[in-house]
């Protein structure tokens, strides 16, 4: 509102002058105190005088040459101008944009906001997006959803939320064309691949990591779910077809794939989705590579957007990543062990890692797939993990120890919660006494233990702490646990896991 003002108060002065200096209606010689004409009286006179008012005319600065007349409606017009400016001023100064916004009609404070006043579409996007009596109209809603999508595409412009806010209840309306539809998710959607920046000469498998996110470009003032449009909801299917390396050209076909609603992300951030693929490398020639040298590694993908439950497709394109790999020598230390004091401090005064209860599955509800039954299963949680863990999961019962599985958690500051199973081969069967004891004990030690091996074929874990942890007295139960929010402090039920040295 501030460059508002000013042009008002300049206008008004311009206007002001303009309008008291007047127009000319005659030209002469005229008295400058009376505008009498004084064509015809000799002004050589030493004792010349106006003839109506008396004044002596002898000296040149005491006529004027022309004779002129005020603009009256210029006045005006200047004077209702800074009038104007100085009540915007005096609002400006008292905080009451807002409530001058809220009373222009709709048009006008959509003119003014296309005119880059800031207040007028907070005022459109806060208030009268939603606003049940006296809803928008369509043409102004149509010329704000192309705005927004305008605005949306310009990526050379940061993206302002308001715009966001305007697109989703459009959306959710029904008033997105199909092809403001098909604009609108997809530059609402980033995809990418994370490769790994080392493997070992000779492995079998590399780690990328293929994902999707809300873009920037979509974030909205609110944060929404899984936003619905006449019963429809946007989803987002990610399809993995190929990867390998490039050259020597070694291409494995691929059919990973994964999906999700989509979402609108505010304030708080954003969503993403996508999963870690295992690019096979076995068969790859590594007498053709040397060590220390550099693989390009490609992942093909495709990502198509639909609606649900119509299962009608809105876009879809495909995408191909590389990136550049180095090729470390087969006995080079991959995975380091980080046993540095400060990080085993930190786990020992803080909850960074936590188990839940851990359940013993009722025999009844077991079920068999791949050869494979999970008799038991429970919950690893982390909070600002300053380090990734990758490791052996062992339960010890008195003497005896049993190895639960593998884990891998990646470094973060946020907060993650993961299941983690035993899994038994069917034809070597559920030792149904050691779970009695376990469950009659109530409580058993589980320990995490450091093994590197699990962490070769991840794309982003190239260290892991290298100390075991031991999670003490962790509840075992027969009940399928109620799993709630996670959040950075532990629960009643869960148990924090704590360094042990040799």
């Amino acid at each position: 509102m501030i460059p508002l003002t000013v042009v008002l108060v300049v206008l008004a002065i311009g206007l002001l002058i303009f309008g008291w200096r007047g127009r000319i209606v005659d030209r002469g010689v005229y008295c400058r105190r009376c505008r009498f004409d004084l064509d015809g009286i000799d002004r050589a006179k030493p004792d010349a005088c106006c003839p109506e008012c008396g004044s002596d005319i002898t000296k040149p600065t005491s006529t004027r040459p022309t004779l002129r007349r005020k603009r009256w409606w210029t006045l005006v017009s200047g004077g209702l101008l800074m009038l104007a400016g100085v009540v915007l001023t005096g609002v400006l100064l008292t905080n009451n944009t807002a409530r001058i916004m809220a009373v222009l009609p709709d048009r006008v404070v959509l003119s003014m906001h296309r005119m880059g006043f800031d207040s007028a579409f907070t005022e459109i996007a806060t208030n009268r997006l939603v606003r049940l009596n006296n809803p928008l109209s369509d043409e102004t809603w149509d010329d704000m959803v192309d705005d927004a999508i305008a605005h949306q595409q310009d990526t050379n412009t940061a993206w302002d939320p308001r715009h966001g806010e305007v697109l989703v209840n459009a959306f959710i309306d029904g008033r997105l064309s199909e092809e403001s539809t098909t604009l609108y998710v997809r530059h609402a959607i980033e995809t990418s691949a994370e490769f790994p920046d080392t493997v070992l000469h000779g492995t079998d498998v590399a780690g990328v990591y293929v994902f999707h996110a809300n873009s920037d470009r979509v974030s909205s003032l609110n944060r929404y779910g899984s936003i619905t449009s006449a019963g429809e909801q946007i989803t987002i299917w990610m399809s993995v077809t190929a990867a390998g390396v490039e050259e020597p050209s070694h291409v494995t076909e691929l059919s990973n794939q994964s999906g999700g609603m989509f979402t609108v992300p505010g304030p708080l951030g954003r969503s993403m989705g996508g999963h870690e693929i295992r690019v096979p490398l076995g068969d790859l020639d590594w007498s053709a590579i040397e060590p220390d040298t550099d693989l390009t590694l490609f992942v093909e993908y495709e990502i198509v957007v639909k609606t649900s439950p119509s299962n009608s497709e809105i876009t879809r394109w495909k995408q191909t990543d590389r990136g550049n790999v180095r090729v470390l020598p087969a006995d080079a230390e991959l995975v380091k062990l980080n046993t540095d004091p400060e990080i085993i401090e930190s786990f020992r005064n803080k909850a960074h890692a936590r188990v839940g209860e851990f359940y013993i599955m009722p025999a009844t509800q077991r079920n068999a797939y791949a050869n494979v039954i999970i008799p038991a299963q429970s919950d690893l949680l982390t909070s600002e993990l300053p380090v990734a863990l990758a490791g052996d999961l062992y339960v010890i019962d008195g003497e005896q120890e049993v190895r639960i599985c593998g884990i891998k958690v990646p470094a973060s500051m946020g907060i993650s919660a993961r299941m983690f199973s035993w899994r038994v081969e069917t034809e070597e069967g559920v030792d149904e006494e050691l779970l009695q004891r376990w469950l009659d004990a109530g409580t058993v030690t589980i320990e995490y233990r450091p093994n590197p091996s699990i962490a070769q074929d991840s794309h982003n874990i190239r260290e892991i702490l290298g100390v075991p942890l031991r999670f003490n007295d962790v509840n075992v139960t027969g009940t399928q646990p109620i799993r709630g929010g996670v959040s950075d402090i532990p629960a009643d039920h869960e148990t924090v896991g704590r360094p042990i040295e040799d």
